[in-house]
């Protein structure tokens, strides 16, 4: 559901006080592809809350317009070690070399899984052209 006039309206929902309409949103902003809304998804992303709808949206965005990348990278100093593995993941998908300075340093991490995580998005970028 939704429209580019709804953009407002569907990001402000990402506020809501319930899951199921935080989710519903983040579902229609990745849905709709407006670059206007990548940034209002990877913000929700580092709440925590979400993530696994947020990681699809973001998904969806990646494939679909150039550019996620500087939404991704503060990511990684996320305290939420689930939103620095799955923005590694993310990063391993759609990032460029830009992001192996970032990544590199989140091979550090202190959770093994981070580590892990930004070591194979790091295998995964330095094969592209």
């Amino acid at each position: 559901w939704g429209s580019p006039k709804s953009l407002p309206a569907i990001i402000a929902a990402l506020d809501d006080a319930q899951m199921t309409v935080r989710w519903a949103a983040v579902d229609a902003l990745g849905s709709l592809r407006d670059p206007r809304g990548m940034g209002a998804v990877a913000k929700h992303l580092a709440s925590g809350r979400e993530i696994p709808a947020c990681t699809n949206a973001l998904g969806f965005f990646g494939r679909a317009i150039p550019g996620i990348e500087p939404h991704l990278t503060p990511l990684l100093k996320n305290k939420n070690a689930t939103v620095r593995i799955e923005t590694c993941r993310l990063l391993a998908a759609f990032g460029t070399r830009q992001s192996q300075t970032v990544l590199k340093i989140a091979t550090l991490d202190s959770i093994p899984e981070v580590a892990k995580a930004a070591e194979a998005a790091l295998k995964t970028i330095s094969k592209r052209p």
